[in-house]
């Protein structure tokens, strides 16, 4: 089910999909500015999509349900966007999304430069980010996250954390038989405690 609406300057999708029989999620969004996950109260998927700027109509959400997984893709209306006019430079895309889903999914995220917020739990996550921010709050989920220099924070985790920078990082040890993995060239990593 796809809900747009058009409302001051930015378009809206509402997708929302029966996770019964799906155990992997997988989100692919190479222009997503930010992305908000948290767990849903149900057992649905509900997906919150939203562009703006002056390319605003000229993207969209893709899913594809194979199997028992879910992948969903950012795409681009093809040929819509002509980069060689000299105006081009000075026109922008922002796209966020806002997703809420059942705590039983395995996670894989792929994105570019973003603002990742994620404040559910999931079984397991792999997050494949280049650039920006990757918010985990209270964070228990096992998984990978590479990166070549997005910035982890985490915020009261409960995970053992493991990281091939050498720079020391400033997370308690955590008893957790439960283990992140964290590849990255120049993201820093910084834990916040209280």
């Amino acid at each position: 089910m796809c809900f747009p609406f058009i409302i001051n300057g930015q378009n809206k999708f509402n997708k929302h999909f029966d996770s019964k029989n799906i155990s992997i999620l997988e989100l692919n969004l190479p222009w997503i500015s930010s992305i908000n996950i948290t767990n849903s109260k149900s057992e649905f998927i509900e997906v919150d999509y939203t562009t703006r700027g002056e390319y605003k109509n000229f993207t969209f959400l893709y899913s594809k349900l194979k199997r028992d997984s879910l992948f969903i893709k950012e795409k681009l209306i093809s040929n819509s966007i002509k980069f060689n006019d000299k105006l081009s430079v000075h026109k922008n895309l922002s796209t966020s999304l806002n997703i809420s889903l059942p705590k039983k999914l395995i996670l894989q995220l792929y994105v570019e430069n973003a603002s990742t917020n994620i404040y559910g739990k999931v079984r397991s996550i792999n997050i494949s980010q280049s650039r920006g921010e990757i918010y985990l709050s209270e964070w228990n989920s096992p998984g990978l996250i590479n990166t070549i220099s997005a910035d982890i924070i985490f915020n009261n985790p409960n995970i053992k954390i493991l990281s091939n920078l050498k720079k020391k990082i400033n997370c308690e040890e955590s008893n957790s038989h439960d283990v992140l993995e964290i590849k990255s060239v120049s993201g820093k990593i910084n834990c916040i405690l209280f």
